[in-house]
């Protein structure tokens, strides 16, 4: 099948890790019972420019994680910032910035968790941190009823 016809509009063109800290006192990563953890996300910075075939733009996400064992306190510490470049053949500018705010927080949110595991695999002597699936349009619908209050 010839997918041609279906390309998006909006590509990543570029993805990179910006920066990664972790810091790192357990040995293995203990179970969910044994354990206290979060996640928060930085507020998503976005650049748009106007090129003469549509948009171009640049997406910073931030993604901070810490898993703390309730026996010793001992943690790990995760924060992690991904770049991304994106493109948008269409003629609207709102329309970008939503494709860039839903489709490219998903789509680096997908590499940061990618690199989190990686990392935290070679870091810890046995187990992983898998980050939750997120949904964005959910989000998205979360922050705007926010905004409206």
């Amino acid at each position: 099948m010839n997918i041609k016809d279906t390309v998006a509009q909006f590509q990543m063109t570029s993805s990179r890790i910006a920066s990664l800290n972790i810091e790192n006192e357990l040995i293995e990563l203990p179970s969910a019972e044994e354990c206290t953890s979060s996640i928060n996300l930085g507020n998503p910075q976005i650049a748009i420019k106007q090129t003469k075939n549509g948009f171009i733009g640049v997406l910073l996400l931030i993604v901070e994680t810490s898993i703390k064992r309730n026996s010793d306190n001992k943690k790990l510490d995760l924060s992690i910032t991904a770049e991304g470049t994106f493109t948008f053949n269409g003629t609207e500018q709102a329309e970008f910035e939503n494709m860039m705010f839903l489709n490219g927080n998903s789509a680096l949110y997908s590499v940061i968790r990618s690199y989190v595991i990686s990392v935290t695999s070679l870091s810890l002597n046995s187990g992983k941190v898998v980050l939750p699936m997120i949904n964005f349009l959910k989000l998205a619908e979360k922050l705007k009823a926010e905004e409206s209050q």
